[in-house]
């Protein structure tokens, strides 16, 4: 049942927006886990029960934590996109669809801009968001990422085979 709802053509928009909400989130929930360790990291080190060896240790780690997710979070965006366009590919599609296809990337789209705006606001009220550039980058332009996620699954959407396919489900 879920095999048959990702390859399923109305789906294929529905992934769209699940996509653009789930790379938000997750990349968010990254920064603030960031803010959370460094919190932590600032109490241990002011502590004496730790040996300096410890602190050391510690503090490393929190301070690759940003390096790591940040091109971690590049590598989700990505991956998300070329989920998007193989499901797209295997999806069975209509000409009809093709504009229910524009109309919902229109929507996806106003909704990117506010999830960026909520990024940018976010930004400019905590500092520990600048250790973050290429998530920066991405969500001061999500917009623009949305819009060529969306187009670019369209098009792959009526590229594809019209029999739509191979169908992973029935092995056809």
């Amino acid at each position: 049942m879920v095999l048959r709802l990702v390859f399923n053509k109305k789906a294929q928009f529905v992934q769209l927006g699940f996509s653009i909400v789930l790379i938000f989130v997750v990349l968010l929930i990254w920064v603030f886990v960031y803010n959370a360790a460094s919190q932590i990291n600032d109490s241990l080190r002011a502590s004496s029960d730790l040996s300096d060896e410890s602190k050391a240790i510690v503090n490393n780690n929190v301070e690759s934590y940003p390096d790591i997710f940040d091109g971690l979070g590049a590598f989700v965006i990505v991956g998300l996109w070329f989920f998007v366009l193989v499901c797209a590919w295997n999806a069975p599609s209509n000409p009809v669809w093709g504009v229910v296809g524009f109309l919902l990337v229109a929507v996806f789209g106003v909704v990117s801009m506010y999830l960026g705006n909520v990024w940018a606001a976010m930004y400019e009220a905590n500092s520990f968001f600048a250790s973050f550039p290429i998530m920066t980058f991405v969500f001061s332009h999500y917009l623009a990422f949305t819009l060529v996620m969306g187009f670019s699954g369209l098009m792959v959407l009526f590229m594809a085979d019209r029999s739509g396919g191979y169908d992973i489900v029935t092995g056809k």
